[in-house]
């Protein structure tokens, strides 16, 4: 019995213990991510001990949730707050000054170019970045930092209350482009959103990421004397910008089995297509849902993949149909495609599927719903 005593005894403290390792742990996860784990687990151990004597004190004052005590209450919620947050901005403000070295580094090299024209110089700094960088396209178990760094940062556990001030910085303010700047590591799309950043910050210029539907492939824009130009270093335009509205004839002629995998062309967060713009064929399919038991079309999903060609990505689209059962797709013409609907109603399933070849501005079909189950 005495045994056991003595083990109830210790429940509370291996229970502080627990939650502190726990705890810790999340909160220096942002520092390990970028810093490496050697310095997190300094830090870790620093947080740890500083946190558990304090609690050891206030647990002997009896302060914890003590009317008489509240600003004490107060100030220990504001201290696990600021540890949770405080790695954080740590880490976004080592994430400025990095960058902004970076492109002081930039800044240098286009002023020094003589009598360069915008598009030279834009393709002078792309080339200057693209000899450093370190590609990971199917290296095995390649590590890419501004994703380690993203992932382990962008927590609402980590810091709720900032958690939306975290995501806009790293997903909308620039912060994964400068992240894949100076790190200068990764695949396509860290050396898109790196481009788009660095040549936006260095010339002031309008920038902005573009990614294929249909093929898992991203790559940077930038705007020159009114028009857009395509910088795809890294694949489709290796010797030279290429115009964005020359861009489906320059892939059509230059590489023909990646232009018939690509489906879709859209800004990087963004829902509007950019196909006509890109000089691709467009074509605007309007479904229509049919069937033979009065169903309502409400919550009936319709699917869009692509068929005739070696495309990574199959599945392209996913929509609902309106209460009348109509939905419509922009898509590029001449490429097979199977349009898939699907509506569940508890127990039963209905399904319905059809595939076309769009060649004119407009297709319209027809998909009759059908009971399999």
């Amino acid at each position: 019995m005495k045994y056991l005593k003595d083990i109830a005894k210790l429940v509370p403290d291996i229970c502080r213990v627990f939650l502190l390792v726990i705890f810790v742990s999340l909160s220096t996860t942002p520092i390990r991510a970028y810093y490496g784990e050697i310095y997190g687990i300094i830090l870790a151990i620093v947080i740890f001990f500083g946190l558990y004597f304090l609690w050891e004190y206030l647990s002997e004052k009896k302060y914890f949730l003590n009317r008489n005590h509240i600003f004490i209450n107060i100030g220990i919620i504001l201290l696990f707050a600021s540890i949770l947050i405080i790695p954080q901005l740590f880490v976004i403000n080592a994430i400025e000054n990095e960058s902004q070295h970076a492109i002081d580094e930039y800044s240098s090299l286009a002023n020094n170019t003589v009598n360069g024209d915008n598009l030279a110089v834009c393709w002078k700094l792309t080339n200057a970045f693209n000899n450093k960088y370190i590609p990971t396209y199917h290296v095995k178990n390649s590590s890419i930092p501004a994703r380690n760094i993203v992932n382990n940062c962008v927590k609402p556990f980590f810091s709720p209350y900032a958690y939306y001030f975290i995501h806009n910085y790293f997903m909308q303010n620039s912060g994964y482009g400068k992240i894949a700047l100076f790190t200068q590591t990764g695949n396509c799309g860290e050396f898109s959103q790196a481009i788009v950043y660095m040549i936006n910050s260095t010339l002031d210029i309008p920038t902005r990421s573009l990614h294929f539907n249909g093929v898992d492939h991203e790559f940077p824009e930038i705007f020159i004397d009114g028009s857009w130009y395509i910088f795809d270093k890294t694949y489709t335009t290796q010797r030279s910008p290429v115009k964005s509205e020359d861009y489906a004839e320059y892939i059509e002629n230059s590489n023909q089995e990646l232009s018939n995998c690509i489906v879709d062309l859209k800004q990087v967060r963004s829902d509007i297509s950019l196909l006509e713009e890109h000089g691709f064929n467009t074509t605007t399919i309007e479904v229509q849902l049919s069937n033979w038991d009065d169903i309502s079309f409400e919550d009936t999903i319709v699917t869009l993949y692509v068929m005739d060609n070696n495309s990574t990505k199959p599945l392209i689209q996913e929509k609902h149909a309106d209460d009348t059962g109509c939905c419509n797709f922009s898509v590029r013409s001449d490429i097979r495609y199977l349009i898939f609907a699907e509506k569940s109603i508890f127990l039963q399933k209905y399904t319905g599927f059809k595939d076309i070849l769009p060649t004119n501005k407009t297709e319209r079909m027809r998909i009759e719903l059908h009971l399999i189950s």
